[in-house]
Protein backbone atom coordinates (compact mmCIF):
# COMPACT_ATOMS: atom_id res chain seq x y z
CA UNK A 1 0.00 0.00 0.00
CA UNK A 2 0.96 3.59 -0.71
CA UNK A 3 1.81 5.44 2.19
CA UNK A 4 0.35 9.30 1.28
CA UNK A 5 1.76 11.52 3.75
CA UNK A 6 -1.50 13.25 5.04
CA UNK A 7 -0.38 13.34 8.49
CA UNK A 8 -2.55 16.25 9.81
CA UNK A 9 -3.86 19.71 9.04
CA UNK A 10 -0.70 21.27 10.80
CA UNK A 11 1.57 19.40 8.75
CA UNK A 12 0.03 20.64 5.36
CA UNK A 13 -0.73 23.78 6.49
CA UNK A 14 2.71 24.47 7.07
CA UNK A 15 3.99 23.10 3.91
CA UNK A 16 1.15 25.09 1.87
CA UNK A 17 2.27 27.86 4.03
CA UNK A 18 5.16 28.05 1.98
CA UNK A 19 3.51 27.14 -1.50
CA UNK A 20 1.16 25.01 -3.09
CA UNK A 21 3.71 23.94 -5.41
CA UNK A 22 6.09 22.68 -3.43
CA UNK A 23 3.08 20.54 -1.81
CA UNK A 24 2.46 18.92 -4.57
CA UNK A 25 5.61 18.38 -5.22
CA UNK A 26 6.45 16.54 -1.91
CA UNK A 27 3.09 14.48 -2.38
CA UNK A 28 4.18 13.60 -5.88
CA UNK A 29 8.19 12.83 -4.85
CA UNK A 30 6.45 10.25 -2.12
CA UNK A 31 4.28 8.67 -4.48
CA UNK A 32 6.82 7.85 -6.87
CA UNK A 33 9.68 7.00 -4.52
CA UNK A 34 7.34 4.15 -3.41
CA UNK A 35 6.25 3.26 -6.54
CA UNK A 36 10.09 2.62 -7.64
CA UNK A 37 10.85 0.98 -4.13
CA UNK A 38 7.88 -1.22 -5.18
CA UNK A 39 8.92 -2.00 -8.35
CA UNK A 40 12.31 -2.66 -7.31
CA UNK A 41 11.11 -5.19 -4.74
CA UNK A 42 9.17 -7.13 -7.45
CA UNK A 43 12.91 -7.37 -9.26
CA UNK A 44 11.11 -5.53 -12.05
CA UNK A 45 12.15 -2.55 -14.36
CA UNK A 46 11.03 0.48 -15.57
CA UNK A 47 10.33 -1.68 -19.31
CA UNK A 48 8.21 -4.46 -17.36
CA UNK A 49 6.17 -2.51 -15.26
CA UNK A 50 5.49 -0.40 -18.40
CA UNK A 51 4.47 -3.33 -20.65
CA UNK A 52 2.29 -4.49 -17.36
CA UNK A 53 0.56 -1.90 -16.22
CA UNK A 54 0.08 -0.80 -20.43
CA UNK A 55 2.17 2.42 -20.24
CA UNK A 56 4.96 3.98 -21.96
CA UNK A 57 8.51 3.92 -19.91
CA UNK A 58 8.44 7.49 -20.24
CA UNK A 59 5.25 7.66 -18.19
CA UNK A 60 6.98 4.93 -15.41
CA UNK A 61 10.01 7.07 -15.13
CA UNK A 62 8.52 10.86 -15.21
CA UNK A 63 5.78 9.41 -12.38
CA UNK A 64 8.74 8.08 -10.32
CA UNK A 65 10.99 10.85 -10.51
CA UNK A 66 7.83 13.14 -10.11
CA UNK A 67 8.09 14.99 -13.21
CA UNK A 68 4.33 15.27 -14.49
CA UNK A 69 1.36 14.97 -12.27
CA UNK A 70 -0.16 11.46 -13.86
CA UNK A 71 -3.65 11.42 -14.19
CA UNK A 72 -5.88 9.51 -11.66
CA UNK A 73 -6.24 6.67 -13.85
CA UNK A 74 -2.31 6.41 -15.05
CA UNK A 75 -1.51 6.38 -11.26
CA UNK A 76 -4.27 3.40 -10.71
CA UNK A 77 -2.72 1.45 -13.63
CA UNK A 78 0.75 1.28 -12.26
CA UNK A 79 -0.51 0.63 -8.72
CA UNK A 80 -2.79 -2.14 -9.95
CA UNK A 81 0.62 -3.99 -11.89
CA UNK A 82 1.84 -3.91 -8.51
CA UNK A 83 -0.20 -5.19 -6.60
CA UNK A 84 -0.92 -1.99 -4.34
CA UNK A 85 -3.86 -0.13 -3.80
CA UNK A 86 -4.23 3.92 -3.59
CA UNK A 87 -6.52 4.06 -0.70
CA UNK A 88 -8.65 6.85 0.94
CA UNK A 89 -12.14 6.56 3.14
CA UNK A 90 -14.52 5.18 0.66
CA UNK A 91 -11.93 5.38 -2.79
CA UNK A 92 -11.36 1.41 -2.91
CA UNK A 93 -14.63 1.11 -4.90
CA UNK A 94 -14.46 4.02 -7.26
CA UNK A 95 -10.44 3.12 -7.86
CA UNK A 96 -11.60 -0.50 -8.71
CA UNK A 97 -14.27 0.82 -11.11
CA UNK A 98 -11.96 2.97 -12.98
CA UNK A 99 -8.97 0.49 -13.27
CA UNK A 100 -11.88 -2.12 -14.62
CA UNK A 101 -13.25 0.66 -16.82
CA UNK A 102 -9.53 1.09 -18.71
CA UNK A 103 -8.60 -2.34 -18.94
CA UNK A 104 -12.00 -3.10 -20.75
CA UNK A 105 -11.11 0.13 -23.30
CA UNK A 106 -8.25 -1.10 -23.96
CA UNK A 107 -8.67 -4.38 -24.78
Amino acid sequence: MIKVPFKNNRYWKSVLGRSKHQATYHLLQAVGSDIQESRKQAGWTQEDLAYESGLSVMTIWNVEHAKTLPRLTTLLMILDSLGLKLTFKGFEAVSSAIITARKNKAA
